[in-house]
């Protein structure tokens, strides 16, 4: 029961759009809300880190990658958990 690759996430959950509107910037437009960016952030990072593995990329860009999608992973679960690198 306990084995680590159960504790892998596959899918995530994505609330419907009807509750993460556009926001309103006044004059200059409009822009996505947090969330929906944050879900973009990730389906982005999935795909480079997907192309990377498929093309045979070096350990350390994958890696890299690989950090760079949990990071985005974890802002949308919880964005305040300890050691994100937050942007100012």
């Amino acid at each position: 029961r306990g084995r680590p690759e159960r504790l892998l996430i596959t899918t995530m959950p994505v609330s419907p759009t009807c509750i993460r509107p556009t926001v309103s910037m006044g004059d200059s437009g409009t822009r996505e809300d947090d969330l929906t960016q944050g879900i973009t952030d990730v389906v982005e990072a999935n795909n480079v880190l997907r192309e990377q593995m498929l093309r045979g990329g070096q350990p350390r860009t994958l890696l890299e990658a690989w950090q760079f999608l949990q990071e985005k992973c974890c802002m949308i679960i919880n964005s305040e958990v300890a050691g994100l690198n937050l942007p100012k």
